[in-house]
């Protein structure tokens, strides 16, 4: 884990919800793939928006917790997604 380009030891990891993948799909007009958002996990039938603070839970062997909402690394706000970051 690079914390350090990371965001320190408590922002390494980035969940977003497959259903918000497909709304975007669909307001997009165009297939978004796990991971086009940057997240390390795409999950299904969760509701990370929802997820509260100190929240710990579990994702195959790895448990996670709930430290921050997202603040987006330089990658992600430089606009990696339009191809000039």
């Amino acid at each position: 884990m690079d914390k350090k380009h990371h965001g320190g030891p408590y922002q390494a990891v980035y969940a977003y919800a497959r259903e918000d993948l497909d709304w975007w799909t669909e307001q997009l007009g165009r297939e978004l793939v796990n991971g086009m958002f940057g997240e390390n996990i795409t999950t299904a039938g969760l509701d990370v928006s929802g997820a509260l603070m100190a929240r710990r839970g579990g994702s195959g062997t790895a448990v996670v917790q709930v430290a921050s909402v997202r603040i987006p690394c330089a990658t992600f706000a430089a606009g990696w997604m339009n191809g000039t970051g």
